[in-house]
């Protein structure tokens, strides 16, 4: 749930009353196709954490919330919740962002800064992102009077920006993580050379090689090497698919310069 649709949600139980589209659209500055959408969005999610809630429809009077007036204190109460827990991860991921796709040390009091908040929490949350880096075999390196980085191998790295990206990225626009030129040029590849291809992709096989690319593209961008293991290029031309690598490096060269293969593969 966003925070628009937290503000409508708070709207509709502020008042035991209808409430017609045109006045909750001026309430959150927004269209009425974007409120009917989150309406949508509410039944479903109010089904799951509150059933004893429900939003009502009537074309001649409006939209309210139906239920006893203590469940929907108790739903206000659970979205305020939410909302807190749901800034406390999006600091983490914004910290996250930042440690991963800079290389560049951090002192604490320029996380502070950048992230608007201060060096405590700052400090509390670089104990969770470590045990998450972990995970990836990356390391939170601190560093005496000139701050953190995080140390490890490049496949180890991308392996974990993909892993953040998929699941901070789900519902949500990705032109904060690539440009968005970038994502239709990779998309329209691979859609191209799909139809040549003698297998198609499922759409979550199609969203990870999306994501797969643009990472390494980044990563190139910043001046790292994206190599692949002998034993990874072995399994490739056992499977017989070493030739859609090479077409699809080949065509993605022609946009991005920087985009080849770290190790030519052999023919």
């Amino acid at each position: 749930m966003n925070e628009r649709q937290r503000k409508l949600v708070a709207v509709l139980a502020a008042e035991s009353r209808h409430y017609s589209i045109e006045e909750v659209r001026k309430e959150l500055r927004c269209s009425e196709k974007t409120i009917r959408n989150d309406l949508k969005f509410l039944d479903e999610w109010l089904k799951v954490h509150s059933p004893q809630v429900t939003i009502i429809r009537k074309p001649s009077l409006g939209v309210w919330l139906e239920g006893e007036e203590i469940k929907k204190q108790q739903l206000l109460e659970m979205i305020k919740t939410n909302k807190q827990k749901s800034r406390e991860g999006g600091r983490k991921y914004e910290l996250l962002k930042l440690l991963l796709e800079g290389a560049e040390t951090y002192t604490i009091q320029e996380l502070a800064d950048e992230l608007y908040t201060n060096k405590v929490l700052i400090r509390d949350d670089l104990v969770k992102v470590e045990k998450w880096l972990e995970l990836f075999g990356l390391r939170l390196v601190r560093k005496q009077n000139l701050g953190v980085k995080i140390e490890g191998e490049e496949e180890n790295w991308r392996t974990a920006l993909l892993s953040m990206t998929r699941h901070f990225s789900q519902g949500q626009d990705n032109s904060r993580w690539f440009e968005p030129f970038e994502q239709a040029l990779v998309k329209e590849v691979i859609n191209r050379l799909e139809t040549e291809w003698p297998f198609s992709f499922t759409d979550e096989s199609r969203k990870n090689l999306v994501f797969h690319i643009l990472i390494s593209i980044k990563r190139m961008k910043q001046g790292k090497k994206i190599q692949m293991k002998p034993e990874e290029i072995q399994r490739l031309l056992k499977k017989k698919k070493a030739f859609l690598l090479r077409r699809l490096s080949r065509n993605l060269s022609v946009h991005f310069l920087s985009f080849s293969p770290g190790q030519k593969l052999p023919t």
